[in-house]
């Protein structure tokens, strides 16, 4: 990513924007991405709201399963536990939070496997809020059909976030 952060922001200083701007849209978008990835994620959404009434929690993943499907049964989102999308077993539920880990730390929840001995695996929950990035703002309204470099004023919005079309030379 680090590449990729230089190479934007020499993109970004090119097209007459500052380093600042480059970065701070880019980190907009990351918080985006991860918000989305949440959203879409049963399992994720189910720990968030395992995790709003707790600070910790630690066991099993076959313990956590049960967990998060009394929380959805409770949520009467019954439906959503005989989807495809609903883990059926502590493995499945484990592959599960390992797509949205980093997703879940970014709402400032983390998620850590640990081995007390060879034959026990457990996982810990936690609530970090240090680690929770802000929610993202909502796409600019597009002033003008283009910027001052020919630019199409929706690219811009769309690599820049919460920056309007600048028409001025």
């Amino acid at each position: 990513m680090a590449d990729f952060a230089r190479w934007g922001v020499a993109l970004a200083i090119a097209l007459g924007y500052s380093q600042t701007e480059f970065l701070e849209a880019y980190e907009a978008n990351i918080s985006l991405q991860n918000e989305q990835s949440l959203q879409e994620s049963p399992v994720a959404l189910s720990i968030i709201a395992l995790m709003r009434d707790h600070d910790h929690w630690e066991g099993t993943a076959t313990a956590l399963l049960q967990d998060l499907t009394e929380i959805v049964e409770n949520e009467k989102i019954t439906n959503l536990i005989k989807s495809h999308s609903w883990p059926q077993n502590a493995s499945n539920l484990s592959k599960k939070i390992n797509e949205v880990k980093g997703s879940l730390e970014s709402a400032g929840i983390v998620v850590e496997k640990l081995r007390p001995t060879s034959s026990t695996r457990l996982l810990r929950i936690t609530k970090d809020v240090s680690l929770a990035s802000p929610p993202s703002q909502d796409s600019p309204k597009i002033v003008s059909d283009t910027d001052r470099r020919g630019l199409p004023s929706s690219e811009i919005s769309q690599i820049f976030p919460g920056k309007e079309a600048n028409n001025d030379q």
